[in-house]
């Protein structure tokens, strides 16, 4: 994920490096490369993630953003919920194919 001010999509703050972690430096607000860096946070098999940081359904997590003359971003797990949880989310994709508007996956 990174950040967007203001909703203005040319206005991204985005760590400094490709697919980082927590307490990494970020940049912006302005435009970045394309494809956009990201911070990962990830419950997905395969990625080298700090152990706190393993995620899977149910799993929370506060994310803190100071902004300021250096910009800092970190989380920490809050909690997992329990085994029986079900997701009630509503989930969107956004892309050139629907002119940037959210679409309900």
């Amino acid at each position: 994920f990174y950040l967007i001010c203001d909703s203005d999509r040319s206005q991204k703050i985005y760590p400094a490096m490709p697919r980082s972690f927590k307490d990494m430096p970020c940049v912006g607000p302005h435009p970045g490369p394309e494809p956009p860096l990201c911070w990962l946070l990830s419950g997905t098999p395969g990625y080298d993630l700090p152990g706190d940081d393993e995620g899977r359904p149910g799993s929370r997590y506060l994310v803190t953003f100071s902004p300021g003359k250096v910009k800092y971003l970190s989380w920490e797990k809050v909690a997992d919920s329990p085994a029986s949880f079900t997701d009630t989310g509503e989930y969107y994709v956004i892309g050139t194919w629907s002119n940037w508007k959210p679409q309900i996956m």
